[in-house]
């Protein structure tokens, strides 16, 4: 298996595209695609994205008017977790420093009223 390239390595070859950059860093390329199951969240918790080891990130952004709070924990509750402020609250995991959690399950509630949300995720091919 050939050395990981450095920061360096990677700005000298201006050739290289965000793929191949990818590919070359962790060995394997990657596509962003909006979450297909979920586009609202509910008063009770509600799945944002199964798990998937072969995800590198995640965003959830709250689009709607309720607050909303993300968590691990399917047992979520109003208050609890991480909020997402109304209208625009976002939340972002990212392997580099979420490691295997951005990965694993995640679940959201609302407090007062369904809220939609826009998820996405990228996944490795």
């Amino acid at each position: 298996m050939a050395p990981r390239p450095t920061q360096a390595d990677l700005r000298q070859d201006a050739k290289l595209n965000l793929a191949e950059i990818l590919k070359q860093f962790v060995g394997a390329t990657a596509f962003p695609r909006v979450n297909p199951e979920v586009s609202s969240v509910n008063l009770v918790a509600t799945r944002v994205f199964r798990n998937r080891p072969n995800r590198f990130a995640a965003i959830v952004i709250n689009t709607g008017i309720p607050s909303i709070w993300w968590s691990l924990d399917p047992t979520n509750t109003p208050g609890t977790g991480l909020l997402l402020q109304p209208n625009g609250g976002t939340l972002i995991l990212d392997w580099r420093e979420d490691f295997e959690m951005t990965g694993w399950e995640q679940f959201l509630v609302a407090d007062v009223a369904p809220a939609p949300i826009l998820s996405i995720e990228l996944v490795s091919e």
